[in-house]
């Protein structure tokens, strides 16, 4: 009914099951539900004569080669029917560079690619998707759950699941925990419908209906039904079939109406609590013992079959083929006994008689499936509780040894799903159990590979219970790939005490270090991301540089780092940097095994350790020259180019560097580090040489790619970056605003809480300056505590995060007039350029110290921040020298400052419009504010009150077109009576709308050279 209802609208409609002898087997509804999907969508295209209908159709598959394109092959898998839109295309090979991302990284890109896909149906109908029995769902299939209902970007997906909520009782069971996670991001995504057994009212108005019969004629026959099934809809519907197949209820010909005795009734049935009771004296009366076998082999292979399947184990069971003694018999005679000697029952037959008693249903011939999981269990049930175990593995062996290769792939997780129920049996045959451990350890990479992690831990520890006495010694390749595949499933499922043990397991070997470098590859990635130490983190990686041959000091002097730097630049000397590009390829692999373990670092580092950053860059590049380069050699040329924008200034050369980084990522194809090495080039060094917009346009770039390959951290990272620079370069707050509302959404989903912690300052900043907290030079309201993220800070050593916090606390204290504070803040952030090297912030932070040393200068008379504000003034003028695009109005106006300090007024002038004009030029809005307010303010000082007035005014505009409410109050208030003296009549106090500066002739004012000359003007006529 559903279905024809949806279908009627012109929408999608697809259901999956999930079954309960496949629990481990990932993504099995979604398989048959989006694989139905993508067979609906063809067949519309090739059947239907509606324009409208081919239209749409042809609009999914453009989405669907826009959003997956070259990745599609990566979703045929789980998807089969996808080829129908894409072709074969071929797979990732194990030396394919997007088969080497880490499994976790897998994990988010294959979450994301099938959100694409969902998506790509969505655009232009809605899709109902119908999820059944997910109280058996697996824990990867409840994590897709999760991601599609969370999906704020398609509305137009509808998901429908049941379940029974007796089985899920548990706060602990997997669909709770999924449920209670959806709800804590978004508790009104869920609408609950519980449905409760019926009333003896509705269940005799429904025998009433079904036998045309009044209520009252069948109120007896409803009591005794309602008290034998307790109301249970299926268990009403079969205890009436059964009845009818006894002949107490039947048809009476002669007289046109049902009949049925209720005292036969009463006692020739018995309540049952369980429907499955009803079923099996059903199949027990209706099938023969050799049916009946037929139907449980069946049922061992789940809620779908096929015929040639169950004929495979029954001819297997049948046969000969063990021996006892000197005489043999059939295997099957083991589970069930009188079998007749060497004959195969008639599977086709027995399944067709099973299909017209209504037990299982066949959709193509071939194929059947069970007309209800409670006839499921009812069949299973009827194998001898002693013998299941026994009969679902030799299930197995017969299809394993009937099956071609390519049909054991397609099928292997139900093979190794019916053989691991009797995995005991095979352990006195050492090749059997071999074969086991084989298909264990497939099943588990192929079910890591779509990410099913939970599932993959449970075929690796079954690996481990079938690895041999002392395994290490007899086969140590085997046992490692056990081990740190169980490493890593337990890593990305968040089981720290099961990885360790693991991890522990391998170091205790004796082993080579490449043999043991992806065990310490988990390691550290445990430490940094799981647990948050970056610390140990580092400390693990050393450890295994150490052992790799490479080594670096725990205290680094600035000598060691000076040394480093110039062996750097002579190994440079004369070399064509761009030619780097096409330079020969390393081939060591020791040294590619340590060059993955400096990229590794690299990232850690640079947040905690700027000293060994600088080391480790310098390293990797001197090796990249050396010994050639790899793709790790993208990150280490990005690296070197910060160091180059940042410590040694040399903007030209860096800029160089990050062209380099990007022609190795196309020419070794890396995807996998795409996101990082755009994060650093965008951020860090392009954006010292190219306009903001530009910068935030890159990072853009970088978050898609980091979707698109599961990079969920450093996508997360360049959105963030794209945010913050958004709001540097003068973006309007609101729309900032909003886009740190979207970024925190997105991050809160894939629990970036790392990431979250960067963006919240920014957030806050923004918050305040529109006006949205009680004061706004504390970092404290809707969104952060100032204090406790501090706080964070301190306890984990993140002194780049405390020094963002303390950039954006600066710039409030500055902005509305807290100099003292901003005097002790601008002490606190001194080594701004040491964790937070090369980033647009650095600017920010250059203007805010220098503004702030020379107002604290020429207010306290001090000398010592007055060297201060020189020597920050010398920093940016070399900057710019070097072609640091964005500081040119940043020089212009710490220039201005300092001739406000030697007292020259005309130079100051000068160098404030300069300022004012260069700001407009580059479209920074705030910054244009913020020279138009500090002139205002300085010929206030003088006493011009005219040119203060025009100053003000104008940056009271800027500061409100910008969306600073907060700020432009400030400044309403301070020079109230000044604006009030020189009242025009746009001014609003209550500040609720865009200023404009009016002549008399209400002519608006929108640029600074107009103002500058109506100024002139104004001044003549007075």
């Amino acid at each position: 009914n559903l279905c024809s209802t949806v279908s009627a609208t012109n929408s999608f409609f697809v259901s999956g099951k999930f079954d309960q002898m496949k629990q481990s087997e990932p993504y099995t509804a979604f398989v048959t539900a989006f694989d139905r999907l993508c067979e609906i969508a063809v067949s519309n295209e090739k059947s239907s004569a509606d324009l409208r209908e081919q239209s749409s159709i042809l609009a999914i598959k453009s989405a669907l080669c826009s959003n997956i394109g070259s990745e599609s092959a990566l979703l045929t898998d789980i998807i089969p029917n996808l080829s129908l839109f894409f072709g074969n295309q071929q797979k990732p090979s194990i030396n394919d560079p997007s088969a080497s991302i880490g499994y976790k990284t897998a994990k988010n890109r294959f979450d994301f690619l099938l959100r694409q896909f969902v998506r790509s149906f969505c655009g232009e109908k809605t899709l109902v998707l119908f999820l059944d029995d997910l109280q058996w769902a697996d824990v990867a299939s409840l994590e897709l759950l999760e991601t599609l209902v969370l999906d704020r970007n398609n509305p137009g997906l509808l998901i429908i699941g049941s379940y029974r909520d007796n089985e899920v009782h548990d706060k602990n069971h997997p669909l709770t925990r999924c449920l209670h996670g959806i709800n804590a991001q978004n508790n009104e995504i869920i609408s609950s419908i519980p449905l409760q057994n019926l009333d003896l009212k509705t269940v005799n108005r429904f025998i009433a209906d079904l036998l045309n019969a009044t209520a009252d004629k069948t109120v007896g026959l409803a009591d005794i039904v309602h008290k034998k099934t307790h109301g249970n809809i299926f268990a009403v519907i079969h205890f009436l079939k059964n009845i009818e197949d006894e002949g107490i209820l039947s048809y009476c010909i002669g007289l046109l109406k049902w009949k049925w005795n209720e005292d036969e009734i009463r006692s020739k049935t018995s309540v049952t609590d369980n429907v499955a009771d009803i079923l099996k004296s059903k199949i027990n009366k209706k099938l023969s013992a050799e049916e009946r076998r037929v139907l449980q082999v069946a049922s061992c292979l789940g809620g779908t079959f096929d015929s040639s399947s169950v004929f495979s184990v029954m001819d297997k069971l049948c046969s000969k083929e063990k021996t006892i003694g000197a005489k043999s018999e059939q295997i099957g005679s083991s589970i069930w006994s009188n079998l007749q000697p060497n004959k195969t029952p008639n599977v086709d037959q027995t399944l067709n008689i099973c299909a017209e008693e209504g037990l299982i249903e066949s959709y193509d011939g071939l194929h059947y499936r069970f007309v209800h999981d409670q006839i499921l269990s009812a069949a299973f049930s009827l194998i001898p509780q002693d013998k299941r175990a026994l009969l679902q593995f030799q299930s197995g062996q017969a299809l394993l040894e009937s099956m071609p290769d390519e049909e054991i792939e397609k099928n292997l997780f139900l093979l190794v799903n019916l053989l691991n129920h009797g995995f005991i049996f095979i352990f006195g045959d050492n090749e059997k159990r071999v074969q086991l451990l084989t298909l264990n350890l497939k099943a588990s990479i192929k079910a890591m590979k779509s990410s099913a992690f939970g599932s993959a831990a449970t075929y690796l520890k079954i690996c481990k219970h079938l690895l041999g006495d002392d395994h290490w010694h007899n086969d140590t390749a085997l046992s490692l790939d056990v081990f740190s595949t169980l490493a890593k499933a337990e890593f990305c499922n968040g089981n720290m005490k099961e990885m360790e043990r693991c991890l522990d397991e391998i170091f205790d070997q004796n082993l080579s270090i490449k043999e043991k470098t992806d065990a310490y590859s988990i390691k550290i990635s445990s430490f940094y991301f799981l647990r948050g130490e970056p610390v140990n983190a580092i400390d693990v990686g050393l450890e295994a540089l150490s052992q790799l041959g490479v080594k670096f000091g725990k205290k680094i002097s600035k000598l060691v780092l000076a040394r480093e730097l110039i062996k750097t630049k002579h190994m440079m000397k004369g070399l064509c940097i761009m030619s780097l590009s096409d330079h020969f390829t390393m081939d060591d692999e020791n040294r590619l095994l340590a060059m993955n373990i400096m990229d590794m670092l690299l990232a850690i580092t640079y947040g905690s350790n700027q000293a060994l950053f600088v080391l480790i860059t310098l390293k990797t590049v001197q090796w990249s020259v050396s010994y050639g380069v790899s793709k790790y050699s993208s990150m280490a040329f990005a690296c070197y180019g910060i160091l180059l924008c940042s410590g040694m200034g040399d903007v030209a050369e860096g800029i160089k560097f990050g062209k380099v980084s990007m022609s190795l990522l196309e020419r070794f194809s890396a995807k996998d580090m795409e996101s990082k090495v755009i994060l650093a080039n965008s951020a860090f060094v392009s954006a010292w040489a190219e306009p903001g917009y530009l910068t935030h346009k890159h990072c853009l770039r970088g978050y898609e790619v980091g979707m698109q390959t599961g990079d969920i951290t450093w996508a997360m990272l360049n959105i963030k970056n794209g945010t913050e620079i958004a709001l540097i370069v003068g973006k309007p707050l609101s729309y900032v605003e909003e886009e740190c509302r979207s970024c925190f959404k997105v991050m809160h989903e894939y629990k970036q809480k790392h990431v979250i912690n960067w963006l919240l300052p920014v957030w806050q900043f923004v918050l305040n300056l529109m006006g949205y907290s009680n004061d706004p030079t504390i970092l404290s309201g809707s969104m952060m505590q100032q204090e406790d993220l501090l706080k964070h800070c301190d306890e984990n050593e993140e002194r780049s995060l405390r020094n963002s916090i303390t950039l954006y606390r600066l710039w409030v204290a500055f902005y509305f007039e807290e100099f003292d504070l901003a005097g002790t803040l601008v002490q606190d952030i001194q080594d701004m350029n040491q964790t937070n090297r090369a980033t647009n912030i650095i600017w920010r932070c250059a203007l805010l110290q220098g503004l702030t040393a020379f107002t604290l200068a020429q207010r306290n008379k001090s000398r010592k921040w007055k060297a201060h504000a020189i020597k920050i003034t010398s920093k940016v003028q070399e900057w710019v020298k070097k072609g640091a695009v964005n500081c040119n109005h940043i020089l212009l106006m710490l220039e201005a400052e300092t001739a406000v300090l030697n007292g020259d007024k005309e130079l100051a002038k000068q160098k404030y419009d300069a300022a004012i004009t260069a700001s407009a030029r580059v479209g920074f809005i705030h910054d244009r504010a913020l020279a138009n307010e500090r002139a205002g303010k300085y010929m206030f000082q003088l006493g011009d009150k005219y040119l203060a007035f025009h100053y003000l005014n104008v940056a009271i505009q800027l500061y409100l077109r910008w969306g600073a409410k907060a700020k432009a109050e400030h400044l309403l208030s301070k020079y109230k009576i000044l604006l009030d003296e020189h009242h025009t009549p746009a001014m609003n106090k209550t500040v609720d709308r865009r200023w404009t500066w009016l002549t008399s002739k209400g002519k608006s004012v929108n640029s600074d050279m107009e103002l500058r000359s109506r100024r002139r003007s104004f001044m003549m006529r007075s």
